[in-house]
């Protein structure tokens, strides 16, 4: 965990750490109930500017049908993930009609920054730096007061 939370922080973000993220059933992260109440509650937040999955797993799977689809597509914001994320990305795709980003856990990305004229400079994974760029510049409108419906209408 707390190499997820550095990585959040060294590009700028403020993480808020699930309730159930450190949760053990088995193998899995908590129980399904556990794991969608914490995604869904991230996703009701209107604090929480995007999700990005401590890591991947089956246990994914187990969850698509307990999350809220109606709360994400009132307030689209970017989920960020990969490995077996990629069902949940899936099931974004098809009931919120929107793009999700397959991109490193939070976990997974190794922070390596160090100061460059006042802000971080990131030299590790992720290796596209657009791709950040454009996360990053997506989280930052909901700060910046415009509206991201009317940006994705037009593209």
């Amino acid at each position: 965990m707390e190499r997820a939370v550095t990585n959040a922080r060294a590009f700028g973000w403020e993480p808020s750490v699930g309730a159930h993220a450190l949760a053990r059933r088995g193998y899995f992260a908590g129980s399904d109930a556990e794991r969608a109440e914490d995604v869904n509650r991230a996703l009701r937040d209107p604090a929480v500017d995007s999700l990005w999955c401590l890591r991947g797993g089956y246990g994914a799977m187990r969850i698509l049908d307990l999350l809220d689809y109606a709360a994400l597509a009132r307030r689209p914001r970017p989920l960020l993930g990969y490995s077996d994320v990629t069902a949940v990305h899936a099931a974004v795709a098809a009931r919120c009609d929107f793009v999700s980003y397959h991109a490193p856990t939070a976990r997974a990305v190794r922070s390596s920054c160090r100061p460059a004229r006042g802000e971080a400079r990131h030299r590790s994974v992720p290796r596209n730096r657009a791709a950040i760029e454009e996360i990053r510049e997506l989280i930052s409108h909901k700060r910046r007061g415009e509206n991201r419906q009317a940006r994705r209408r037009d593209t």
